[in-house]
């Protein structure tokens, strides 16, 4: 059995585009010419177990929204990227955006296994606290007497500090 190779900054754009064609309004990228089992025009990659679609090349497997980068800029992206509208198989360029590892967590819904229902809002002892996490650090917002409250506090601080990135609690 082969071993898949990591994922390298090595591939040319001018080999991506003889062997995929990409379309930014739909993010998806097709095989030129048949590849292996792959007929020529059919879509190419598959879901990974996280929900990015990954693509094989010359056994290497890929991140579709890297190769989106790469095929559109010219060059892989010099840091992560991040999915504006959360869907993680949506590779259309205009939802794909450089991002600091932390801009990537900060444009994070909120869990699921959340009390509160609400990011960045927890309750102790029968009040709302907010907090936001900043620089590898918590930051302690406030108690709060309604979850109204400390998700605004929550939400201003967001937009403070992460600016574009923020994604805000809704009630």
């Amino acid at each position: 059995m082969s071993k898949l190779k990591k994922a390298s900054n090595s591939l040319k754009v001018s080999y991506l585009k003889s062997i995929l064609n990409y379309d930014p309004d739909t993010g998806l990228f097709s095989w030129i010419g048949s590849r292996g089992n792959m007929a020529s025009g059919s879509i190419a990659g598959c879901h990974n177990p996280n929900g990015y679609i990954s693509i094989m090349i010359d056994s290497i497997a890929y991140g579709a929204h890297r190769l989106a980068w790469l095929y559109v800029y010219g060059e892989m992206p010099s840091m992560g990227l991040d999915h504006k509208n959360h869907i993680r198989n949506d590779n259309r360029i205009i939802n794909l955006r450089l991002a600091t590892d932390t801009q990537n967590l900060m444009n994070q819904t909120v869990r699921h296994n959340t009390i509160t229902g609400a990011k960045g809002v927890s309750l102790l002892t029968g009040k709302y606290v907010a907090r936001i996490k900043f620089n590898g650090k918590n930051l302690y917002l406030g108690r709060f007497f309604t979850k109204a409250e400390a998700i605004a506090v929550y939400n201003y601080h967001s937009k403070k500090l992460y600016g574009e990135y923020a994604e805000l609690s809704h009630e």
